[in-house]
């Protein structure tokens, strides 16, 4: 990244236990059956950042154990920054597990 502003963007993943959608009939002693999934999270760390932003974002993600989080940079004129930041947190998770 060059000393141009960009927005920094901290996205990362988490595992979830959600409940699989199937009815279950509790008042006959059936509970219901829960699967995890993985979900993409991001935020906006700054709107107009610098390379000094971009290493304090990765700090406060080592900082906070946030496992697997990535930083990334996109420009002042992207609208979805925070969608995108979740699309290619993804993609890198997909790429790590094949």
């Amino acid at each position: 990244m060059s000393n141009n502003e960009n927005q920094v963007v901290i996205a990362w993943i988490t595992t979830e236990s959600v409940h699989d959608g199937k009815p279950y009939a509790s008042d006959l002693g059936r509970r219901p059956k829960f699967k995890d999934v993985e979900v993409a999270h991001s935020l906006c760390w700054v709107l107009s950042g610098t390379d000094s932003d971009v290493k304090t974002a990765e700090a406060y993600c080592r900082r906070n154990k946030l496992e697997g989080a990535k930083v990334f940079t996109f420009p002042l004129d992207r609208a979805d920054v925070l969608e995108e930041g979740r699309k290619r947190v993804s993609r890198e998770r997909v790429r790590e597990s094949q």
